[in-house]
């Protein structure tokens, strides 16, 4: 399955009254379109609150290297990941150092899972602004927020999911690490 997001036009025959509206076409095979109303992707659109730097405790700048764009000259989809990642590595640094968290023999930190959402494209050259900070903790795993901000604009975000395990699996977080992460949780109204 396949699906595009695009914006049509609906025209009544005016032009000035013209509108633009969002429409999803998921493709079961190569013929077979079934359209999706701009109110049920209203359903995959980020949490407005996740829009602002400002609710974010953690922030890294990042240039962009000239090896990250495409033949566009935008920041390259895959390359948005490896920034991302590195965000991540740099919240991760910054509160163990903060905390005072020791490495613990035998346990790790796994990433289970990491979405992104696309939300514009960046030209290069740039600076990108990543906002890090936690959106769940539970009980062997914990849910990071993150979002890209390029001249002020957020044009991306993404959760990662992160599992606390020893070489057996998932284990307990322990209560230290699991009050750091709370320290460093979005507001409410952004998770």
């Amino acid at each position: 399955m396949i699906v595009w997001v695009r914006r049509t036009k609906i025209a009544d025959g005016g032009g000035a009254g013209d509108a633009l509206v969002n429409q999803a076409v998921v493709y079961y095979n190569e013929t077979t379109p079934l359209r999706i109303s701009a109110e049920a992707l209203s359903c995959v659109k980020p949490n407005p609150g996740r829009l602002d730097l400002n609710v974010y405790p953690h922030r890294v700048e990042i240039s962009a290297r000239f090896a990250d764009i495409d033949p566009l000259w935008h920041l390259n989809n895959v390359r948005i990941i490896e920034l991302y990642q590195e965000a991540r590595i740099s919240f991760n640094a910054v509160y163990t150092q903060e905390f005072g968290l020791e490495p613990t023999q035998g346990k790790r930190v796994l990433v289970a899972r990491q979405s992104i959402d696309y939300l514009g494209e960046v030209q290069w050259p740039a600076v990108v602004t990543i906002g890090v900070g936690v959106s769940k903790v539970g009980k062997t795993s914990y849910s990071l927020a993150l979002a890209m901000f390029h001249h002020e604009k957020c044009v991306g975000v993404s959760d990662a999911v992160l599992v606390y395990a020893t070489h057996q699996g998932p284990a307990p977080i322990p209560e230290t690490l699991r009050d750091a992460l709370r320290k460093k949780m979005l507001p409410g109204s952004a998770r």
